[in-house]
């Protein structure tokens, strides 16, 4: 007699119709980019717009991208490009570090150590002379903190309020429930069992403890 078990695939198991919990979500992405070749997008180099964008990276580091059009600097002499970051404070900008650049379509990591600064930048054209012309401005950041919270005091849902939530997290399908019975039972457990329910305790298995 022959015991050797055969092994069959796992897809022979699968029916196509089956339900969507029977197939791993990854097949799926495969099976739909299997015949992707990338070919219908390409990221263009440009887009033909004068933009100057700031995004806080963390607390020592700036992300800054730019571009500069023709039609920008089409009346103008330049020889090369300036940005300058600039810290706002009111009405005053003070300069914290500042580059020449020739790329008109770029991007750079500014690294300084700005904790809850408020900054913006300016690109400007540098003619022969020296001059500096100012051509774009930047959207204005705050960086984050580098400091721990000052206070002590940890923040939890008042027990006298936001039941909604907890009954919304406790009661299956809230959505649909058609009567008002269950909910009400569950507000009666969560307000006697406060912290266990709210810890994933269901009302079946406290009132078994009681």
């Amino acid at each position: 007699m022959d015991t050797r078990t055969s092994v069959v695939p796992i897809e022979a198991n699968i029916e196509k119709d089956s339900f969507s919990s029977n197939v791993h979500g990854a097949s799926v992405f495969a099976e739909e980019a299997k015949d992707y070749t990338g070919a219908d997008y390409k990221i263009p180099d440009s887009y033909g717009i004068d933009t100057l964008k700031l995004m806080p990276v963390n607390v020592n580091t700036v992300y800054m991208y730019w571009e500069i059009t023709d039609k920008l600097i089409q009346n103008y002499q330049f020889i090369t490009f300036a940005l300058r970051l600039l810290e706002i404070d009111g009405e005053n900008e003070k300069e914290v570090l500042g580059f020449y650049f020739k790329e008109r379509v770029s991007s750079k990591y500014a690294n300084a150590h700005m904790p809850s600064k408020h900054l913006m930048a300016i690109i400007g054209g540098v003619d022969s002379n020296g001059r500096f012309t100012e051509l774009l401005r930047s959207n204005k950041i705050t960086m984050p903190s580098d400091s721990l919270c000052a206070s002590s005091q940890e923040t939890w849902m008042s027990k006298q309020s936001e039941w909604t939530e907890l009954i919304k997290a406790s009661v299956s399908h809230f959505s649909h429930a058609k009567s008002s019975i269950s909910i009400i039972k569950e507000m009666e457990f969560l307000k006697k069992y406060g912290e266990k329910a709210a810890f994933g305790q269901s009302s079946f298995e406290l009132s078994k403890k009681d």
